[in-house]
This record gives structure tokens, sequence and C-alpha cells, in this order.
């Protein structure tokens, strides 16, 4: 772990399956999914910020969910079916 470690450091966008490559030839004997399940948490605290947060005041802003579900036939006419 400590070459992975010292790899991923260094190059923080290498792919699991390129050090799985470079372990290998140094006698890792485990599978790739071993190695991403062990990589994946090294690289988790690299979340970047969110690019815009919002501060609003209670009913100073409404947001609202809309779904469209097609087309309902209504008699002879066809309505268009949405939902808020």
């Amino acid at each position: 772990m400590g070459f992975v470690r010292q790899t991923l450091e260094q190059h923080p966008r290498l792919r699991a399956t390129r050090i799985y490559q470079m372990i290998q030839s140094r006698g890792y004997t485990g599978s790739v999914v071993q190695l991403r399940r062990a990589v994946a948490p090294l690289r988790s605290p690299q979340r970047a910020a969110p690019f815009l947060s919002l501060r609003t005041f209670p009913g100073e802003q409404a947001q609202v969910d809309w779904a469209s579900f097609g087309k309902v036939r209504v008699g002879r006419a066809e309505r268009h079916l949405s939902c808020s």
C-alpha cells in the first residue's frame, strides 16, 4: 500500500488498472477488484466544493419539481399530462 499511496500522490489521476499493472510486476497476486476497493478511499477526500451555494431567507425563493407524463385522450382532444 505504501507504493500505491506514493504513486497516487505523484499521479492523482492514474487509473487503478495501471497501478495494478505496475504492482503486478512487483509480485502482487491479488485481483484488480481488490486493488480498486483499496484505492477508492484514498481518492475520496478530494471532493470539489459546490460551484454556487445559495442562501435565501424563508419565503424568498420557491422551487417546484415538474414531470411530463405524455398525452391523454379526453373525448376527441389530446391533452398534455404533467404534474408539479
